[in-house]
């Protein structure tokens, strides 16, 4: 991780409270964020030097909690306490629809691989969407607030969790009985599926005592129990775990986590351990600011890219070396 050189890309004066990479025909490498201002704004990243500004979005009238790229790279998504889900043309740079089908805050959202839309909401309920009517194709109802959703790129498999409740939920389609892999009264924040180098995939959970509990899919699925027991637990922060993402390549895969501890922290997933902390960003307006958001994406050249948004309304990019 030597290699990795932190820029600091953009200065806002209000909080990143997410990040999300793609790539587009179009723009090359973007970056969505959303910030404490409730806007949503859409970067090019494809240079060396500060991000372009290619969009504000200004429409969501409160936080805005989750964004998410179409795997195609030509929609965004966002998702706010207003209720509402905003659907973005990437190519066009504009709003293409604005979906008001939950009656509670809208924590998270995702496009599936048909380019149907996820959400999970405060109202108990997942609802999956088509983009081109705005009609619900299947609504998911639990007994609990839902904050954290995720889909599998490869098998569908969508996470979902009331995170304060301390409930997480694997569903192997959208008709299936839900799987409860946790249940505790130690809360949760994060969920998130990733997939290593030799093609395992894993579902990832922080919990409110700072541990990330890894699961192995197969386990979970083939034992489909309450209360499934993590393959192992990974831990070293001191303060809530707001986000995941992962880098891959042909000898390893290092989980990256994001925390309030105001560190990055890089796991080696056969090691099992920390292979490195990221502590200060050159150029950072306040380098005690908690670390927020963070999101990879796979570079198609000589380097691949990590960003890192803070409370400070910092975004800071690093390229990797391959």
């Amino acid at each position: 991780m030597e290699d990795l050189k932190f820029r600091r890309i953009v200065s806002s004066r209000h909080r990143v409270e997410f990040l999300a990479f793609s790539s587009s025909k179009r723009w090359g490498t973007l970056l969505g964020a959303c910030f404490g201002d409730y806007s949503v704004r859409l970067y090019d990243c494809s240079g060396n030097e500060e991000a372009v500004l290619l969009a504000c979005f200004t429409e969501h009238a409160s936080n805005v909690w989750g964004l998410c790229f179409s795997s195609d790279g030509s929609l965004l998504a966002s998702c706010s306490s207003d209720k509402q889900l905003i659907v973005y043309s990437v190519d066009q740079v504009s709003v293409l629809k604005v979906l008001t089908l939950h009656s509670g805050t809208v924590w998270s959202c995702k496009f599936t691989s048909q380019k149907l839309l996820a959400s999970a909401s405060e109202d108990c309920t997942v609802k999956i969407t088509s983009v081109n009517t705005g009609d619900v194709s299947s609504t998911v109802s639990f007994n609990l607030p839902l904050e954290s959703l995720d889909i599998s790129k490869e098998k569908e498999l969508m996470c979902v969790s009331a995170s304060r409740y301390g409930k997480v939920w694997i569903l192997a389609s959208q008709e299936s009985k839900p799987i409860e892999v946790y249940s505790s009264e130690v809360g949760v924040h994060a969920v998130q599926f990733i997939r290593d180098n030799k093609d395992t995939e894993y579902l990832v959970v922080s919990t409110q005592s700072h541990a990330i509990l890894v699961y192995l899919m197969t386990d979970v699925l083939v034992n489909a129990s309450c209360n499934s027991p993590p393959a192992f637990v990974l831990e070293g922060h001191c303060n809530i775990i707001w986000r995941f993402c992962s880098i891959s390549n042909e000898c390893s895969t290092t989980l990256i986590s994001a925390s309030g501890d105001k560190t990055v922290r890089f796991w080696d997933l056969i090691t099992r351990k920390c292979v490195h902390v990221l502590r200060y960003f050159q150029g950072s307006l306040d380098p005690n600011s908690q670390i927020l958001a963070c999101d990879f994406i796979q570079g198609k050249e000589d380097y691949s890219k990590l960003s890192i948004g803070t409370y400070d309304g910092c975004i800071y990019i690093g390229n990797l070396v391959e």
